[in-house]
């Protein structure tokens, strides 16, 4: 049978409404017939993808650290300290960088059908300027593998994803940009979450001693959302006033639905990012105005 990831559980789920069974006889019964090869899956598939991105973002990491002056490049990135760059493994991703890691694995034995399987697809040359780059940081599950690359400049087209939807449904790019732990289970006495909307905003927030900070790979959607609400109490939105007067907001809003009551807003003024705020007045102005956080209730209703 085949059935979309995208709804209510995927196969699990379907073989469990079908059977009239529930979800773990459903998971065993699964797991028995891959077991038994009855069952084809896509985790050979997957296991692959991920021992090719990891070698990728090892790539794309060693060709930033190496390439003299290369931060400068892009603007906001040289405030990256190259401690952030280590820990978060930020890499250079290039035209050049992609030829040379497709014709490398061509030559140690893979075949363009594996590659292709595995998400290394020639199709992401398509349209690309030779002199094409961006500055990425590869996004990782749970367990820390490597699921892709977000840009951390600008919003990426999907090719930065590097990973076709029959092997990893989109939604799974419904994921954070997270670094606490400890914000991330809700420990008591955590920080509340900061939320921002660009990856790169994060990271410049983490380097400055804000861990908690978070943002979506992409943008904010129901799913990422309902991730954040289950881990910390408390929810601080770091945004320009322009992001407040827009229909954006109201959608952040609508997504939260109840939850909205937990969520305050930091305001940028005269349109400046968290970046730029940091850049203007540094970490200890920024942390002023997290304790003067206005609840989005008081916002709305202005």
């Amino acid at each position: 049978f085949s059935t979309s990831c995208f709804h209510r559980g995927g196969g699990v789920a379907w073989v469990s409404l079908v059977e009239g069974i529930p979800l773990l006889e459903s998971v065993q019964r699964l797991r028995g017939m891959l077991d038994r090869g009855e069952l084809i899956g896509m985790r050979k598939r997957i296991e692959a993808q991920s021992a090719l991105h990891e070698s990728l973002a090892a790539v794309c990491h060693g060709a930033l650290m190496s390439h003299s002056g290369g931060t400068a490049l892009w603007g906001r990135a040289n405030e990256l300290t190259e401690e952030t760059i280590r820990h978060n493994q930020i890499g250079l991703l290039s035209f050049d960088t992609l030829s040379s890691f497709t014709e490398e694995l061509l030559k140690t034995g893979w075949s363009q059908p594996e590659l292709e399987s595995a998400g290394v697809r020639r199709s992401i040359f398509a349209g690309l300027p030779h002199d094409w780059a961006a500055l990425v940081m590869p996004v990782r599950d749970d367990r820390k593998k490597v699921l892709g690359f977000t840009n951390l400049i600008l919003p990426g087209p999907d090719h930065l994803l590097l990973i076709p939807t029959h092997v990893l449904p989109s939604l799974g790019w419904d994921r954070l940009v997270i670094r606490s732990s400890r914000a991330a289970l809700g420990i008591q006495g955590a920080e509340p979450l900061l939320l921002t909307s660009a990856p790169l905003d994060a990271v410049l927030l983490w380097q400055q001693g804000f861990a908690s900070a978070v943002a979506p790979v992409r943008h904010w959607g129901e799913r990422n959302l309902r991730r954040i609400r289950a881990m910390n109490a408390k929810l601080i939105y770091v945004a320009s006033v322009e992001f407040l007067r827009s229909d954006d907001f109201m959608s952040l809003l609508s997504m939260l639905g109840s939850d909205a009551s937990r969520l305050s807003i930091i305001e940028m003024p005269n349109g400046l990012t968290v970046a730029d705020y940091l850049r203007k007045h540094g970490a200890q102005a920024l942390r002023a105005r997290l304790n003067a956080a206005v609840p989005a209730v008081q916002v709305w209703k202005a």
